[in-house]
Formats: C-alpha cells, sequence, structure tokens
C-alpha cells in the first residue's frame, strides 16, 4: 500500500521546475519518467508526450517539437516540497477541488484507487467522473466505479465490458447502455437515482443518453459504510478483482452526491472542469481522501476550459 505522498513525483512528469505553469493537453505515451527507489519499492515509469510550450523538451519542459526521448526524472526527498505542490493544485481553483489520477496497466489487480471517505446511507443520488481510457483502438473497457457493503458488492458498480456495453448496476440491480467512449477520448459521465419519484438516468458529456427507470424493481436505499474503489470491481469487499474487468487510463473529479443533480447542473458540470455543484457532496477524490494502489499515480490537473 503506497500512501498519497509517493506517487506525487508522477505530478511533475514533463513539467521539470517549470511547476508554477500550468500545462494542458500532456498525453501519456511518449516521454518517461523515472522517481527511483522508495521505502515502499520502485515507482513503474510513466510516459507522456512533449506539450506545446518552450523550444524543445529538456528534462521535462514542454516544446512544440521536443524529442520523445528526454526523461523527465522527479526526485522529491522534502516533504514541503510535496504540501507545495498540493498548495499549488489548490489555488489553481479555490472554488472547486480539481483532482486527476491516472492508471497505467489494463489487465492487472493491483492498480486502483480507493476512496478513504465514508459514504452516508443514500436514497437519491448522482455519480459523475470524468474519464478517458487508454490505448488508441476500440472503446473504454473496465470497471470505473465499484462501491460494496459487507457481502453484496454490487451496491454501485459501473464497467464496461468487451461486448460494448456499459453496466450501471444498483443494489445488485442491472441497467445496460450502448458503449459510446473511445478510448483515448475524454468523456464526462455521469448516472442518477432518485426513489420519489423513481428514475435512474444515464449521461454522457452533459446530454441524457438513456433513461434507465425500468430496469430497476426495488428502489432500495444504497446502505452506508461501504468501500468506495476506482479502477477494478470488487467480488469480495476490498478484494476478488478480475484483471479483465480491470481499467486502465485517467478519472478527473470522482464525486457523489446524496441527490440527483437535474439536467441542467449536469450540463453545467461538463461543459468546464472548474465548474462544481456543492451542495449536497457525500464525496470527493481529493489527494488526502484518496489511497493509492499499484501503480496508480495522482496528475497534475489539466487547465480548465
Amino acid at each position: 500500500m503506497k500512501s498519497v505522498n509517493l506517487p506525487i513525483c508522477y505530478m511533475l512528469m514533463c513539467f521539470g521546475n517549470a511547476l508554477s505553469q500550468h500545462v494542458t493537453e500532456v498525453d501519456i505515451s511518449s516521454c518517461s519518467l523515472t522517481c527511483g527507489q522508495r521505502q515502499t519499492g520502485a515507482v513503474p515509469s510513466v510516459a507522456g508526450r512533449p506539450g506545446k510550450r518552450g523550444a524543445k523538451g529538456n528534462k521535462g519542459d514542454v516544446g512544440n517539437k521536443g524529442g520523445k526521448g528526454d526523461q523527465c526524472i522527479c526526485e522529491i526527498e522534502d516533504a514541503r516540497e510535496i504540501v507545495e505542490i498540493k498548495t499549488q493544485m489548490a489555488a489553481l481553483h479555490p472554488e472547486c477541488h480539481q483532482t486527476r489520477f491516472y492508471l497505467p496497466r489494463k489487465t492487472q489487480t493491483s492498480d486502483y484507487f480507493r476512496i478513504k471517505t465514508a459514504l452516508p446511507e443514500l436514497h437519491d443520488f448522482t455519480v459523475c467522473t470524468r474519464i478517458k481510457g487508454s490505448g488508441t483502438n476500440g472503446k473504454v473497457d473496465g470497471t470505473v466505479i465499484s462501491y460494496a457493503v459487507g457481502a453484496k458488492y454490487n451496491r454501485i458498480l459501473l464497467i464496461a465490458d468487451s461486448q460494448n456495453v456499459i453496466g450501471v448496476n444498483i443494489n445488485d440491480q442491472y441497467g445496460q447502455v450502448t458503449n459510446i467512449m473511445q478510448n483515448g477520448v475524454e468523456y464526462h459521465a455521469c448516472f442518477t437515482r432518485s426513489i420519489a419519484p423513481r428514475s435512474v438516468k444515464w449521461y454522457v458529456n452533459g446530454v441524457m443518453k438513456k433513461d434507465l427507470t425500468s430496469s430497476y424493481s426495488q428502489y432500495e436505499p444504497i446502505p452506508a459504510g461501504g468501500v468506495f474503489i476506482l479502477g477494478q470491481d470488487q467480488d469480495a469487499s476490498a478484494g476478488g478483482f478480475d484483471s479483465t474487468q480491470a481499467f486502465a487510463g485517467e478519472f478527473q473529479n470522482p464525486t457523489v452526491w446524496s441527490r440527483a443533480l437535474s439536467d441542467t447542473e449536469i450540463s453545467i458540470l461538463s461543459d468546464s472542469k472548474c465548474s462544481c455543484i456543492p451542495d449536497a457532496v457525500v464525496l470527493e477524490a481529493t489527494p488526502d481522501a484518496v489511497q493509492l494502489e499499484g501503480a496508480a499515480a495522482l496528475l497534475l490537473p489539466d487547465d480548465c476550459f
């Protein structure tokens, strides 16, 4: 198990010493990062593409024509530097928590994020996150969100499979939608559940794509006190992972509300990463609330748009 502080070095990928510069569109594909040996072992290298600033990539400085071979080397020895980086993250847009996480490997069970925040009992709720699957071919595949309570492992489950289907599982009841999300493309995905009146809706990029209400015969509350994981499907509490159901790629701003957001509110969230709806938030994946496992990494958030 890693602490949040260990993978913080990934946030410096392709940024060199210019921490104050906010760089967009950093693609993790061709620029390696080495963080060296730590007390918990070596951190796997992660790749990234030179960005759009500077004349030429040099030790992580990004540039229009920077070559692929430049190595971005990060060595954070002083905890004060880590605090400084977190402070810079928080100052980017203090009105909203901006977070970005990365899972580099697909067919494994060791990489995932566990949210340490305890969810209350949920009657109505909304779950939203930005996701970007790794790869250049095919659709997003794998488990996005898994919430298990005791021996009930599918209290909330959002999973995409190889059959071009996304499953929205609520209290062991299963609704499904056609998967339109391509790997390598960022999407804002949400689903809402209301008990009275009964309603379950699925949204992509701010637009309601399917009303799933009829897929659920029971509208019971989601119990409190469970385990909330990003990137793996729980078939046992905090475990029982299947490598074929693992997710690889990025998550941004995963959030849970204890009410069903309106169509307008979800559209606002989709339109800008800086937007937030603070009313009734019960879970936010802020850096201090996330336990990183395996090669899971915390990245510097993208600029807002």
